[in-house]
């Protein structure tokens, strides 16, 4: 199955030679129905490489395909993100240098889907004028309304799993989907105004966003959501205070359900001493290795490729090292030091640098809460919150540049002289 999807993903990507408009509705379609999540890594992963790193591949061969038939630049980035990517790959050649390891190639994991974005960025860019609002909706609305089944297969046992944390957790879903999810609920929130031509669908978007947000369970997800999208109403009273009130309600809603499913996770959590054992638990063994870490590595870190021990993988049947923690921050700190939230910096910004200030502050705020308890740069999920985002980007230019359209028509060619009434 692997093999086949990712033959698929690749043609996916030199389908944007010729028609790039193309080219990534074919890939949101592979990512609507074909499941993002660590669930199903048995059929979308292989050694660490997924099946959309092909449609990555084949999206970079088009693009310098592209740029040699038609002499034009086809593939850009700023500088400094251009600067970050560079610094990225001297600290994975000295980790290469130093103590080369399986951990070190998931280390290139988080290279990789930097490098995935801006590709996805540039593709987006060429089909920028193409893509109507009504195709991009009904793309998001398949991407998240998939989630359904994709829990579905798990909770009927249509789909049998080979961890048996996946087992136990069979309540919840997380995938890309999920992240889809996030960057539309931002863009509807922080700019509502590209979605009036189509009100219907985006409502019915809107609903399976949040639905989305119910299955993945997770309350740092809606509380990270919740903190991106009020940052920006505290100019309009009256809309923050719908905001937060239409939050408290999806808080209880979520809180009721956790105690519906019997998510104990959840539940233990929402007492102080159950929320300090489970961070306790979760950061352990990136704070095992700081207290051995001198004053140099604070600065440099101890290198890419390095592991960290958790003796509860043991239960799972897994390797009991593993490249990242449920933390970027303490992941990132080990690994590269001080630098290494730099590059969380710069894989922020391989999402966030061509979106509106607003977008992006938001998008940029969810991610550096959730880098808390998540090493997202590490998980295949990311994917979606950068082809939502990117998609919606370029929606947004498109109903911009319509509304410029539309008042330079409605202006006079020539204005009338102003007229003097003569005594």
């Amino acid at each position: 199955m692997f093999y086949l999807l990712s033959l698929m993903a690749l043609s996916a990507g030199l389908l944007a030679v010729k028609a790039p408009k193309y080219s990534i509705i074919f890939f949101g379609v592979m990512l609507s129905v074909i499941p993002t999540g660590n669930s199903y890594s048995e059929i979308i992963s292989l050694k660490g490489i997924y099946f959309f790193d092909f449609y990555i591949a084949g999206g970079l061969g088009a693009l310098l395909i592209r740029q040699v038939v038609t002499q034009r630049t086809q593939l850009t980035m700023p500088a400094g993100l251009l600067f970050g990517c560079g610094l990225y790959v001297v600290l994975l050649a000295c980790g290469l240098i130093g103590s080369p390891s399986k951990y070190l190639l998931k280390d290139t994991r988080p290279f990789i889907m930097i490098l995935s974005f801006i590709v996805l960025t540039n593709i987006v860019s060429l089909a920028a004028k193409t893509l109507t609002l009504q195709t991009i909706l009904k793309i998001l609305i398949a991407m998240t309304a998939f989630n359904i089944l994709d829990i579905a297969w798990l909770r009927l046992g249509l789909y049998s799993f080979q961890d048996v944390y996946y087992e136990e957790n069979a309540y919840r879903y997380l995938d890309g989907g999920t992240y889809a999810a996030v960057a539309y609920l931002i863009y509807y929130f922080i700019d509502p105004r590209i979605f009036e031509d189509k009100k219907n669908l985006a409502r019915i978007c809107l609903m399976t966003s949040f639905l989305c947000l119910f299955i993945a369970n997770s309350r740092f997800i809606f509380v990270s959501v919740f903190a991106a999208i009020i940052i920006h109403q505290y100019t309009k009273p009256a809309r923050m205070m719908g905001v937060m009130l239409l939050g408290s309600v999806v808080l209880l809603a979520f809180i009721e359900i956790s105690n519906m499913i019997g998510a104990d996770r959840i539940n233990d959590a929402l007492s102080s001493e159950g929320l300090a054992v489970q961070l306790t638990t979760r950061f352990s063994p990136a704070l095992d290795l700081i207290r051995n870490m001198n004053p140099m590595h604070y600065f440099v870190g101890l290198g890419a490729g390095t592991p960290f021990e958790i003796p509860w993988f043991e239960y799972r049947g897994l390797d009991d090292k593993n490249s990242n923690i449920d933390s970027a921050y303490l992941t990132y700190f080990v690994k590269y030091g001080v630098i290494g939230l730099y590059l969380l910096f710069v894989f922020t910004t391989s999402i966030t640098h061509h979106l509106k200030t607003r977008v992006a502050v938001s998008i940029a705020t969810f991610l550096a809460l959730m880098f808390i308890v998540s090493a997202t740069p590490y998980q295949p999920y990311a994917i979606g919150i950068a082809y939502s985002a990117i998609i919606l980007r370029a929606l947004s230019e498109n109903t911009a540049r319509q509304r410029k359209k539309a008042l330079t028509l409605h202006q006079p060619l020539i204005t009338p002289p102003l007229q003097v009434e003569a005594r």
